[in-house]
């Protein structure tokens, strides 16, 4: 249990290797940064050029297969998404504290 939970940050062990596995996924960008290497490719090009499996990291993947252009669309739509739910987080609290400012102006009025 001890070795299982041991974690070097400066070498990478105790994260199965991830450090190596990203180091591969960059270089693999590297060959085509903009088109990417097709989708669905990443584990069979990494294995390809000798990784020892998946970069695990979602933005090393969308960029590996999808190229500049998927990683762009991939950060936009989270983006978007993280926008949507501030935008109707402030607009529920916005629609509360109006219709009680609202409900305070009928009972003033009711009066």
């Amino acid at each position: 249990m001890k070795d299982a939970a041991n974690v070097n940050l400066t070498t990478g062990e105790g994260f199965s290797d991830r450090f190596a596995r990203w180091d591969m996924a960059y270089r693999s960008i590297q060959t085509e940064p903009f088109l990417g290497q097709g989708f669905g490719q990443e584990l069979t090009y990494l294995n390809l050029i000798g990784s020892e499996g998946r970069a695990h990291n979602a933005y090393l993947t969308v960029w590996l297969e999808l190229g500049l252009g998927g990683l762009l669309l991939f950060l936009a739509a989270i983006f978007q998404f993280v926008r949507a739910g501030m935008v109707s987080l402030r607009g529920s609290a916005i629609s509360v504290s109006g219709s009680l400012d609202h409900s305070a102006d009928l009972c003033a009025e009711s009066r």
